[in-house]
């Protein structure tokens, strides 16, 4: 199955100021990063995962890597999504 090359996991907007700083922490769920396979389940792959953060897709400002131990099944109910 082909997935996207990349897609948004969740999105929160931070207005500042010219120069203004601010601390901005936010939790990633092993969900957020899943798929729907052909059978309907939404699975989660074992593997390294890209994080960007940025204005847009095209403005990325800071990136890092998680690694995803155990491949996981999740109910569609539960899948996260935060926006």
């Amino acid at each position: 199955m082909l997935r996207p090359v990349q897609e948004l996991a969740g999105f929160r907007r931070i207005h500042l100021k010219a120069g203004e700083e601010t601390q901005v922490t936010f939790c990633f769920r092993a969900s957020q990063a899943s798929f729907i396979r052909p059978d309907g389940a939404w699975v989660t792959e074992a593997g390294v995962l890209e994080l960007r953060i940025g204005a847009s897709s095209e403005d990325i400002r800071l990136r890092g890597e998680i690694r995803v131990t155990d491949t996981l099944v999740t109910d569609g109910r539960e899948r996260a999504f935060y926006a």
